[in-house]
């Protein structure tokens, strides 16, 4: 290689690398059918946001499990509102309400996000809150699809 091409393959290399987009942070849109393998080390002060988004349905589904346990098996017609009314009551007011409860807004929080950043279809990885790389289960696979597209959505 001549020393004209060699000046000329570093400064492409060295202009790539200028123009390349650091990652900042990462969001990860996934469900609990098709999570995203977390499949390489990140630096340490990668800042990553993991969002299930069947986790709201996963609280619902607790909820209501936890409140028909609590309903008695002579439950009818005519006492079905103030039955249900009381069993939920008994369950805002024990002990696995805080988590349930929590869980349920972690769930609207992935629902939030994923209407901010017009996520269209699962899983979806955003990068620096701009960019999306959808289809992809392997982080490593999306982040070299973020890399050589060059950050643009």
């Amino acid at each position: 290689m001549t020393p004209v091409r060699f000046l000329f393959v570093l400064l492409v290399l060295g202009c790539q690398s200028v123009l390349a987009n650091p990652i900042s942070n990462i969001r990860v849109f996934q469900t609990d059918a098709v999570p995203v393998r977390e499949d390489l080390k990140l630096p340490p002060n990668m800042v990553v946001h993991v969002y299930n988004m069947d986790t709201k349905n996963n609280a619902t589904a607790k909820l209501n499990e936890m409140v028909k346990a609590k309903l008695s098996s002579n439950v009818g017609p005519s006492n079905y509102r103030d039955a249900n009314q009381q069993a939920f009551s008994e369950v805002l007011n024990g002990p696995h309400w805080r988590s349930l409860y929590e869980e349920m807004e972690e769930g609207g929080e992935a629902i939030e996000y994923a209407i901010r950043f017009r996520i269209k279809k699962l899983p979806a990885i955003v990068f620096n809150d701009k960019s999306v790389v959808y289809g992809v289960t392997s982080l490593q696979e999306a982040i070299r699809i973020f890399n050589n597209k060059g950050g643009d959505r």
